[in-house]
């Protein structure tokens, strides 16, 4: 019976974990082969959305391709290669593909929902494939171009609708399996606030509210990447004048339920299933990660504030925009409009973390004292009101936040 070659190509999803372990080969493989895929589902939407639900550590959303929607696995050889598409009812009934009678193959690629190897050019607020979606829907790509052997051998079944390039006559052949490992990459990350609201006065002592007036007109995103190749770019929330900075690509207006003093409000406001201002952006490359814990580490006592400020130069800055401001009667006079803001990101430990790609960041509860609101839209301080924040990576996990005071 003749040997012949075949290729399982395993996509590791959003879990991060790549096979490295195994004995690599020269991709210059000759004679008939066959290419068997393995999809694994990969494991982030625009405001205001259903927040995401999920345990702490335990959970992950993983990332499924839409309606109307195909996973397209594009396979490059001499002989055997080209497109197998997947529909979501196939996803569903496997995620292994296998391309038979396949020469000399180099390289596979996958795209889910629309992902795409590089998004240098896409905005993030209005580009396409569309970045402002759920979780569950975002563009994911992955590819590779090595293929490793196993001692496993199989043959071709010729109604198998997860497989392409084989006929009856291949059934009693038998064909070597090789595989190959891609990894499925979420292009951004994700924060998610909700829970946000006015702190409650005893209006006794000290325990008094500056403000008579407090209007919440809207939430937006600052020090965002307008595309994965852009820069970090200063937004205010309207094109007024007031802050500084142009127009923010990623904001929500806020125009019912304005009066932030009434303590029983909340922002979203409370709903089944909860509600959250929601935003993907595009999260630090590895270069400035690691140059930014590299500040960290060689950071002395007295260079904490140069550690933190490295690390909150490549994370958004999510602001709350309140269009009028009026003080109590007697009090010190206020200016409008003003501003609260989270200037630090922190894990359960107090640490300060770097938003990154492939995670959900949830605020879940963001009680505001009147020192955390303030007339800078820039921001004056470094550190204000500690908020609970759980994280998914596409896993969840609780960090906290520091808002300016």
């Amino acid at each position: 019976m003749k040997l012949n070659k075949f290729f399982m190509l395993g996509l590791a999803g959003l879990a991060f974990a790549a096979c490295s372990n195994e004995e690599e080969v020269d991709n210059g493989l000759s004679g008939l082969s066959a290419v068997s895929i393995k999809i694994e589902s990969s494991e982030l939407t625009r405001a205001i959305a259903d927040a995401t639900q999920g345990e702490d550590g335990t959970d992950k959303v993983s990332v499924v391709p839409q309606a109307n929607t195909e996973v397209v696995i594009t396979l490059t050889a001499d002989e055997g290669g080209g497109e197998f598409k997947l529909t979501p009812d196939q996803w569903n009934k496997g995620h292994v593909v296998t391309f038979w009678n396949v020469s000399n193959p180099t390289s596979v690629t996958v795209s889910m929902n629309g992902g795409v190897a590089s998004y240098n050019a896409i905005n993030i607020a209005t580009g396409s494939p569309s970045l402002q979606v759920l979780p569950a829907a975002i563009p994911v790509y992955g590819s590779t171009s090595t293929f490793t052997p196993t001692d496993r051998s199989e043959s071709p079944d010729a109604d198998d609708d997860h497989q392409t390039g084989a006929t009856s006559d291949d059934e009693s052949k038998t064909y070597q399996i090789y595989t190959a490992t891609v990894q499925l990459d979420i292009p951004v990350a994700r924060l998610e606030v909700s829970g946000i609201k006015h702190v409650t006065h005893t209006n006794t002592g000290d325990d008094k509210c500056l403000y008579s007036k407090l209007t919440i007109a809207g939430v937006y995103m600052d020090n965002v990447k307008p595309t994965d190749g852009g820069t970090r770019t200063d937004y205010q929330f309207s094109a007024s004048g007031t802050g500084s900075g142009v127009e923010a690509i990623l904001k929500d207006a806020i125009t019912d339920n304005t009066d932030f003093l009434d303590d029983s409000k909340v922002w979203p406001a409370t709903a089944t299933p909860a509600k959250a201002y929601a935003y993907n952006f595009y999260g630090p490359t590895a270069a400035e990660i690691a140059a930014a814990e590299q500040v960290t580490d060689n950071a002395e006592t007295d260079d904490v504030d140069e550690a933190l400020e490295a690390k909150q130069a490549l994370n958004p800055k999510f602001k709350i925009y309140f269009s009028e401001a009026e003080g109590v009667e007697g009090g010190k006079p206020v200016t409008e409009p003003r501003y609260a803001m989270i200037t630090n990101y922190k894990d359960k430990s107090g640490n300060s973390i770097i938003l990154k790609n492939g995670t959900i960041y949830r605020i879940t509860e963001a009680v505001l004292k009147d020192s955390n609101i303030i007339g800078d839209e820039t921001g004056n301080t470094l550190i204000g009101v500690e908020v609970t924040v759980v994280e998914a990576k596409w896993d969840v996990k609780t960090i906290e936040a520091d808002w300016a005071e």
